[in-house]
C-alpha cells in the first residue's frame, strides 16, 4: 500500500541561509528553482538521491506545528487513506496541491505529521 519516503518537508525561517546551508554544507544539488537568490522562494527542493528535501518558508511558528513532515508514495490515495482511517488514524481532506499531484495529511500514533502523495503517471512522464 505504502511507497518509500519521497519526501521530507522542513519549515525554514531564512530560505536562503537554508538553501546554503543544505547546498554548500551538506552538498545536495538544488532541483527547482534554479536562482542565485532564494531569500524569496516559498519552495526549494534539494535531490537527495531517491528522497527530495524540500524546504518551505514560514517556519516561525511552533516546533509542533513546523516539524519535518515524511511523504510516503502511493499509486491509490484514497485506498491509502481509507486504510489509515480504518486503522483510526486522522486524516486531512485530499488535495491536489499540482496538476495530477494529490496529497493527504496524518499523524502517527505520537502524533508526528506525515503525508501521503499520489502522482499521476501522465505528470512523471
Amino acid at each position: 500500500m505504502f511507497g518509500k519516503i519521497i519526501e521530507i518537508v522542513l519549515y525554514v525561517k531564512d530560505m536562503q541561509a537554508m538553501v546554503e546551508f543544505y547546498r554548500d554544507v551538506i552538498g545536495l544539488e538544488v532541483k527547482y528553482p534554479q536562482a542565485d537568490d532564494y531569500s524569496h522562494e516559498s519552495w526549494v527542493t534539494l535531490s537527495t538521491g531517491e528522497c527530495t528535501l524540500s524546504l518551505h518558508s514560514g517556519g516561525e511558528g511552533s516546533k509542533v506545528e513546523n516539524c519535518p513532515v515524511f511523504t510516503f508514495s502511493t499509486k491509490d490515495i484514497h485506498g491509502a487513506k481509507s486504510h489509515l482511517a480504518e486503522k483510526g488514524r486522522a486524516t486531512s481532506a485530499i488535495v491536489e496541491i499540482a496538476p495530477g499531484v494529490y496529497v493527504f495529511h496524518c499523524w502517527d500514533i505520537e502524533e508526528n505529521h506525515f503525508a501521503v502523495k499520489q502522482v499521476s503517471d501522465q505528470v512523471l512522464e
